[in-house]
């Protein structure tokens, strides 16, 4: 499925689609991050549906997003992934500090 349906679903939906692709980032990692940078790009902070939850999805996101980069960096420091990966979490992360 393409990530551009989360366009016709709720603020809400896709906020917990986002949650539910980073659980791992084992496989599929390009598809993953495609489905997160989509959520992250459509994410609307005056949704009222999701304002309480965001913050700590959020924070959650770009947790997982360190975590993947350190893994990754590890194992393949210079994956040209990391760059995507890194501007991921800036983008969570300035989100983040957006919704209070």
């Amino acid at each position: 499925m393409n990530p551009q349906y989360l366009q016709q679903v709720s603020g809400l939906v896709s906020l917990s689609v986002s949650a539910a692709i980073t659980a791992t980032f084992a496989s599929n990692l390009h598809a993953r991050l495609d489905w997160l940078a989509t959520v992250l790009g459509l994410l609307n902070l005056a949704d009222a549906d999701i304002r309480d939850v965001a913050p700590s999805i959020l924070d959650v996101l770009a947790s997982r997003l360190s975590g993947a980069y350190m893994l990754i960096s590890e194992e393949r420091p210079g994956d040209p992934v990391l760059r995507r990966i890194s501007a991921l979490n800036r983008q969570a992360t300035d989100i983040r500090r957006l919704s209070g």
